[in-house]
C-alpha cells in the first residue's frame, strides 16, 4: 500500500494536470455567449413577423449604428473628411451597409443631425447584421471612422448591448475566482487541512 502522502500529492498533481488541460481545450465561453446567448424572439410574435416581412420585401431589419463627431468649433468644417470616411465605410468588406444617413444630404437631415452649436454631428449607419456580431467588427469600424482633429463616439442600441455584455462577462470572470476561493476557504475551515479541499 502506498504511503498516504504519495496518494495525496498524486491527487494534487492529477487535479493540476486536469485543470490545465481543461483550460487549454475548453471552448471560449465569451464567444459562445455572444453567438448563442442572445434572446431569441419566437417566430409567432408580432415583432418577429414584422421583421420577417421586412426581410422578404427587401426592407431594412438590421441594426443602426450612430457615429457622433465632435469639434470644439465647427464639425461641419470637416465635411470632405467625413464624406471620404463614409465612402470608405460603404466599401468596407466587413460591413453589409443598407444605407447611410448623414447631415450633408439635405437641410432636413442637417437640422436633425447637427447640434445648434455645430460642435456635434451624427451619422446614422444602417447595417444588415445581428446584435451578437457587433463585437467582431467593432474595432475595424472604429479604425476606419476615426478622423484627425475630430473626436469620435460610436453608439446605438447594438453598441450599448455589446458594452453591457462585455461588462457582464468581465464581472462573471471575477465572480468565478471569488467563488473558487470562497469554496476552498469553507472546506479549509471544515476539514482543517489545506489538502482536503483538493481531494474529490
Amino acid at each position: 500500500m502506498k504511503p498516504l502522502y504519495i496518494r495525496i500529492y498524486g491527487l494534487v498533481l492529477l487535479w493540476t494536470f486536469l485543470t490545465i488541460l481543461l483550460g487549454l481545450f475548453s471552448p471560449d465561453i465569451d464567444m459562445l455567449v455572444r453567438k448563442h446567448g442572445q434572446f431569441i424572439i419566437p417566430e409567432d410574435y408580432p415583432t418577429q413577423i414584422a421583421d420577417n416581412l421586412l426581410q422578404d420585401n427587401e426592407g431594412f431589419s438590421g441594426e443602426e449604428i450612430l457615429l457622433v463627431y465632435k469639434h470644439e468649433n465647427n464639425a461641419l468644417d470637416y465635411k470632405d473628411e467625413i464624406e471620404k470616411t463614409l465612402s470608405d465605410l460603404n466599401q468596407a468588406e466587413f460591413l453589409d451597409i443598407h444605407s447611410i444617413i448623414s447631415p450633408f444630404e439635405g437641410q432636413t437631415q442637417k437640422k436633425l443631425l447637427v447640434s445648434e452649436s455645430q460642435n456635434f454631428l451624427i451619422v446614422i449607419i444602417e447595417v444588415n447584421m445581428e446584435t451578437s456580431e457587433i463585437s467582431f467588427i467593432r474595432d475595424d469600424l472604429e479604425g476606419i471612422s476615426q478622423i484627425d482633429d475630430l473626436e469620435l463616439y460610436i453608439t446605438g442600441s447594438t453598441i450599448i448591448d455589446d458594452d453591457v455584455l462585455s461588462t457582464t462577462e468581465d464581472r462573471l470572470g471575477a465572480i468565478e475566482y471569488f467563488t473558487v476561493a470562497l469554496v476552498y476557504i469553507v472546506l479549509l475551515i471544515v476539514f482543517r487541512s489545506p489538502i482536503a479541499p483538493l481531494i474529490p
